[in-house]
């Protein structure tokens, strides 16, 4: 096992740890103020569509950002993962109700809905989840890769959300780790930092 598995996984299990200890009420505040933030940005304002997550476990809850899109009319899509090849594909969907109970136990688009194609002058944003991230960037999430196999193929807006005891001077990655553009905590947002 190499030396930076073993210290993402070390982090993992002390980050969901944490995350798991928030009172109901901070997570539900600390959410509604990160999508409040969120949806005052200009790369919202200008999306076409919003690829989102369906929180799980302890994640924010960013519902809020998906009802907010579809209130302006921009379009929203969620990720189906297969546990095959952990290949990862976004579906549209019209509503978050449409999602039903997928792979690991996420909700999901249903097989039928249409499949999202990232363009190559895109004006979307993709809002992706993670344990933690560092101020340069680096997103430590669960493991198993699916984002950093997809985001390779997105030209739009990396965007990751997490509270802001989460979001650390540092973190171990790898080669093939791909990096978020910004991320929005409760607090407001940081650009990440190229040094």
């Amino acid at each position: 096992m190499s030396l930076v598995k073993t210290e993402k996984d070390a982090i993992r299990t002390a980050a969901a740890a944490k995350r798991r200890q928030i009172p109901a009420e901070i997570k539900q505040s600390t959410s509604k103020a990160m999508c409040s933030i969120f949806t005052s940005l200009a790369s919202f304002r200008y999306a076409d569509t919003l690829l989102m997550f369906f929180p799980m476990k302890d994640e924010p809850d960013v519902t809020y950002i998906a009802e907010e899109a579809l209130a302006k009319g921009k379009r929203i899509a969620y990720p189906k993962c297969s546990k095959e090849d952990f290949s990862m594909v976004f579906h549209l969907v019209n509503s978050p109700a449409e999602l039903v109970r997928g792979a690991y136990g996420i909700m999901e688009p249903p097989d039928d809905a249409p499949v999202y194609t990232p363009g190559s002058d895109s004006h979307d944003v993709c809002i992706i989840p993670a344990l933690a991230f560092d101020i340069c960037g680096n997103r430590l999430g669960y493991g198993k890769g699916y984002y950093d196999r997809w985001l390779p193929f997105f030209s739009g807006l990396k965007a990751g959300v997490a509270i802001s005891d989460f979001v650390f001077d540092a973190l171990p990655h790898g080669k093939f780790d791909c990096l978020v553009d910004i991320i929005v905590t409760e607090k407001g947002v940081i650009i990440r930092n190229e040094a």
